[in-house]
C-alpha cells in the first residue's frame, strides 16, 4: 500500500513468532467519520515529511516539503492513482500541486487514547519490539490495520496498537458532537475529571470547586457526563459531583 507499510513489513520480518503468517491487511484510506454538512477530502502525511511538486511526476518542480502529520486537502488524483493533487497552506499562502500517494493516507480514522501507559509495537504482536508507552489523549492516525492491531503513524514511523486498547475515535467525537442538547455543569467541589465513565479509568485532570464545565449531552453514561476540557478534550464527570445550571434539567 505505502513505503511506510514496506517498513512495517520488514519490521515483521524480524519477529521470531509464527502467529504473524495467518495475518492480513487492511488499508486505513476512507476508514475516518465524515460530517454531512463537511465536503472535504483529506489527507494526512505519515511520513517525516513528503514533496509537493508542480506535476504528477518526479519530474515537477518541487514546490515544497510538507513536514509529518500535515492535513492536506485533497483536490483531485492522477489517472495512474499514484498522485493526489492537494492544497496546503505555507505562511498563510495557499500552494496546490501533487503529492504521491505513498506517502499519505486519506481520511483516516484517529485514534485519542484514553489510558496512560498504551504499548506501541513495531509489529503487530506483543512480542514485537516496545517502541512506545503513550499517555493518554494521544492523538493517532490510522494508516490501516492486522488483525488485533491498529497500524497507525507515531513520530513519522508505522507502529501497532492493540485494538483492545482504550481509545476513542472520530467516529466517537462525531457522535457526541451530534447527541443533542448541550448542559452548563458547575462543580460542587474539587473533582477528578476522567477518560471513562468510573473511577477505573484515567484521571484526566482535577478541577476546583466551582469550575463550570459544559456537558455534550443530558444523557449520563452509568451516571457520569461527557464534558469538555483544558484545550477542547473530552473527560468524564460523576454527575453527583455537579449541579446543572443551564440547558436541559436546569436548576432553576
Amino acid at each position: 500500500m505505502k513505503r511506510l507499510f514496506v517498513v512495517f513489513l520488514l519490521l515483521c520480518l524480524t519477529l521470531t513468532t509464527s502467529a504473524l503468517a495467518a495475518g492480513s491487511y487492511v488499508p486505513g484510506d476512507f476508514r475516518g467519520a465524515t460530517d454531512a454538512q463537511i465536503a472535504t477530502n483529506v489527507a494526512v502525511v505519515v511520513t517525516r515529511n513528503v514533496t509537493l511538486r508542480s506535476l504528477a511526476s518526479y519530474d515537477g518542480q518541487r514546490l515544497a516539503s510538507i513536514p509529518g502529520e500535515t492535513v492536506l486537502e485533497v483536490l483531485s488524483q492522477s489517472s495512474d492513482g499514484r498522485w493526489l493533487q492537494v492544497a496546503y497552506y505555507k505562511d498563510g499562502t495557499r500552494l496546490t500541486g501533487w503529492v504521491l500517494t505513498e506517502y499519505v493516507v486519506q481520511n483516516p480514522m484517529t485514534l485519542i487514547l484514553r489510558a496512560d501507559n498504551v504499548p506501541a509495537y513495531a509489529a503487530p504482536s506483543s512480542q514485537a519490539k516496545k517502541v512506545g508507552s503513550l499517555p493518554a489523549y494521544t492523538r493517532l492516525t490510522v494508516i490501516g490495520e492486522w488483525d488485533d492491531y491498529y497500524v497507525v503513524s507515531l513520530r513519522n514511523a508505522a507502529a501497532c496498537i492493540r485494538k483492545d486498547a482504550r481509545y476513542w475515535t472520530d467516529w466517537d467525537l462525531l457522535h457526541y458532537e451530534q447527541s443533542g442538547q448541550r448542559l452548563t455543569l458547575y462543580t460542587l467541589g474539587s473533582t477528578v475529571l476522567r477518560t471513562g465513565p468510573g473511577t477505573d479509568w484515567a484521571s484526566a485532570e482535577r478541577v476546583t470547586a466551582g469550575t463550570t464545565l459544559e456537558a455534550l449531552s443530558a444523557y449520563q453514561e452509568n451516571g457520569w457526563y461527557v464534558v469538555r476540557f483544558g484545550d477542547g478534550d473530552l473527560a468524564y464527570v460523576n454527575a453527583s459531583d455537579v449541579q446543572v445550571v443551564g440547558g436541559d434539567g436546569a436548576v432553576g
